[in-house]
């Protein structure tokens, strides 16, 4: 008989629910905690879900905002730039030849050409 109530208060405290071990085990065991503590008879499922403690709020990570100089700014984005190394300026005609077969080019080309097609299609032409 034990086995089958467990399967049942499994099914019934997991239905639509989302349970994380790290989060919840010790919400689990203060609410089985206060049950043992309150109940008169054999509790149901609906009962220890009364008792467990809510999920306790995270603590919200603080930001402050640090106005910059245009100076500044501009110095940050030298930086990004070359902590890129050209990753976001287009590949060279001549990288594009040297690196890649006519076969992988066309194949590009086709797979630009269907995106912008559909794009102008969902557009309604106007894209």
């Amino acid at each position: 008989m034990l086995p089958g109530t467990a399967q049942a208060w499994l099914e019934a405290i997991t239905d639509g629910k989302a349970w994380d071990r790290g989060r919840d085990a010790d919400r689990i065991a203060a609410g089985f905690r206060t049950l043992a503590r309150i109940a008169r008879r054999w509790p149901a499922p609906a009962e220890f879900m009364d008792v467990l403690p809510p999920v306790a709020d995270l603590p919200a990570i603080g930001y402050e905002a640090k106005p910059v100089t245009p100076e500044q700014a501009a110095a940050n984005i030298a930086k990004l730039k070359a902590m890129l190394g050209g990753v976001t300026e287009p590949m060279p005609p001549a990288r594009v030849e040297r690196e890649t077969t006519p076969e992988q080019r066309a194949h590009i080309e086709q797979g630009l050409r269907q995106h912008y097609d559909r794009k102008t299609a969902a557009a309604g032409g106007d894209a």
